[in-house]
């Protein structure tokens, strides 16, 4: 798949889904480089993988499906694009605290899953959320990275079936595209930074009694979530009602029940999860 076929697509009836990408510099590795408080590094080589350096960590996302993947085009639009010849395309759009990723998929032949396996310099863990979305945590549970609930959409603009998957580190797109659309299909997840963003993970015992009883069975959300502080308690005040499913399927699946949340009161967000790093003990 060419460099002008990825910049057709793109342009296509996936335009309005594309995020405009903001200036970049270039270097001798890198085809694009940003500079913030989330500053991206786009290599030439697609299989290097796509640097984000935050300001005490730094996280490395390698590309699905580079196998045949040759080196960075700068389109037009300031996305990077990595032409290919497996049916499977990525191109990377940097973002003023972030970046798009972006696949273009040529046929009903090309894969359906295309996995990102991403290393925090921390050690830390990747989450799925409810609201489908997707949390890159540091080890000590602060939100990296947000990665908004992913779209796909085909070549006449029809949205196609997909979600996200999570094994360990690795985050998995699901497209389930099949010869009844239009090809090529454009896919994406897009990572923000997660300024404000704020996260409570319990272990196992604490899930358990979630699951069973919510928060008054462990003292009440004063009691179990005020190591986040008074914006954590409230938090967890919120989402009492909605929890304690994501915590019976943690539970049930050998995992714990996390919050991720937003905000100070009354002006909140918030959003349940499930993780099983070594704070799931």
């Amino acid at each position: 798949m060419s460099a002008a076929t990825v910049e057709a697509a793109l342009t296509g009836a996936a335009a309005p889904l594309v995020a405009e990408a903001v200036d970049a510099k270039t270097t001798t590795a890198d085809a694009a480089v940003t500079d913030g408080q989330a500053a991206v590094a786009i290599p030439r080589d697609p299989t290097d993988g796509v640097k984000v350096s935050l300001e005490t960590t730094s996280i490395s996302i390698n590309l699905p499906a580079v196998d045949q993947a040759s080196d960075a085009v700068a389109l037009a639009s300031g996305a990077i694009a990595y032409p290919s010849d497996n049916g499977v395309a990525n191109a990377v759009v940097p973002l003023d605290g972030g970046l798009q990723l972006l696949t273009t998929i040529s046929s009903p032949d090309a894969p359906t899953s295309f996995a990102y396996d991403i290393t925090i310099s921390d050690g830390g863990q990747v989450v799925s959320a409810t609201d489908g979305s997707a949390l890159v945590l540091s080890a000590r549970g602060e939100v990296l990275l947000r990665a908004d609930a992913p779209w796909a959409v085909d070549a006449n603009g029809t949205s196609v079936p997909t979600h996200y998957e999570v094994n360990g580190t690795r985050l998995v797109q699901v497209v389930d595209h099949n010869a009844d659309f239009a090809y090529p299909v454009v896919a994406d997840p897009r990572f923000d930074q997660g300024v404000g963003w704020k996260s409570i993970l319990f272990n196992r015992w604490e899930t358990r009694q979630i699951a069973s009883a919510g928060f008054i069975a462990l003292g009440g959300a004063a009691t179990a979530c005020s190591v986040a502080g008074p914006a954590g308690v409230a938090a967890c005040g919120l989402a009492a009602a909605a929890i304690g499913a994501t915590a019976t399927y943690a539970k049930d699946n050998g995992m714990c029940v996390g919050l991720s949340f937003w905000g100070i009161p009354p002006y909140m967000g918030w959003n349940p999860f499930v993780h099983s790093g070594r704070d799931c003990y």
